[in-house]
């Protein structure tokens, strides 16, 4: 059946051409409209020909939507119940201590870093409750080797949640060996908050909200991404959302590659990378491009 439409099509169309050109060139695009439908059904013949459209304009649909809603690091955020980390002596971590929530993973078995997940306001902030934070970390991440090239360092010890809002500086779940350039913006030495390929962009953009949100409270969680057994991380992961005094979240808008995920949430995917270097992600090898 489907074989003698197809005949009768192809018949109407060359009686098109014959008419004129014009007429003859839309036959021809008509013939190859028909000629894809009709091989689609014959290829599917023992289903529902209804359900064989639905199911192209289905797979249609899904091409064109935009996959940026959600990410498969995703996290719920902390809340008032939630446990934080505390030290060897089970005291409360930097910013808990002050009442905020501060997570801690555990290492992996690797002895990689995991993730660090805070929930905390302006007040809570080590600054705001005379904490200075030591000029130095102490402290070696996982994989931890630098590389001098061309009078720079390649690498920085790093924390996952930043100072500003962790108020820890030697903590070693919450430290990762990572580029200058991802850390904060440069491949030299000083900072470029203004680089969005740099984590410092983000901290000090959300450090901001939270100054001018005295009221509001910041969740933010970081991921470390790992190549295979590397103990360098490849990519890291950003996410953020506000909360306010009735514990609804806001989203908190700050440029830069952020991207929107479930809801009022934002992340961004950063890459461990720097313009100048290439970087092995299994051994943590630094060299010159």
């Amino acid at each position: 059946m489907i074989l003698l439409i197809l005949i009768i099509c192809v018949l109407i169309s060359i009686i098109g051409i014959i008419k004129g050109f014009l007429r003859g060139l839309l036959s021809i695009v008509l013939i190859g409209a028909i000629a894809g439908i009709a091989w689609h059904f014959y290829q599917h013949r023992d289903q529902n020909p209804v359900e064989n459209i639905q199911q192209i304009i289905q797979n249609k649909t899904q091409e064109t939507q935009a996959p940026a809603s959600q990410t498969d690091y995703y996290v719920d955020r902390l809340t008032d119940e939630t446990e934080s980390t505390t030290d060897e002596f089970g005291n409360p971590l930097g910013s808990a201590q002050f009442g905020a929530k501060f997570v801690v993973g555990s290492p992996d078995e690797l002895g990689r870093p995991t993730f660090a997940h805070i929930l905390v306001s302006d007040a809570q902030e080590p600054g705001q409750n005379g904490l200075k934070r030591a000029g130095k970390i102490n402290t070696n991440p996982a994989g931890w080797r630098n590389y001098k090239l061309k009078n720079n360092w390649a690498n920085d010890r790093t924390h996952m949640v930043g100072y500003q809002f962790s108020g820890v500086n030697d903590y070693y779940d919450n430290l990762v060996t990572a580029t200058r350039y991802l850390n904060r913006g440069v491949e030299g030495n000083g900072t470029d908050e203004n680089n969005p390929d740099g984590m410092l962009y983000y901290e000090q953009r959300l450090d901001s909200w939270l100054s001018t949100h005295p009221n509001y409270r910041l969740d933010y969680y970081v991921k470390p991404l790992y190549e295979g057994n590397g103990l360098i991380l490849k990519q890291m992961y950003m996410q953020w959302v506000g909360v306010d005094e009735n514990g609804n979240t806001i989203p908190i808008e700050i440029g830069g590659h952020s991207q929107a995920t479930n809801g009022d949430t934002r992340y961004v995917l950063l890459t461990n990378q720097s313009p100048s270097y290439n970087i092995d992600y299994q051994t943590g090898q630094v060299t010159l491009k």
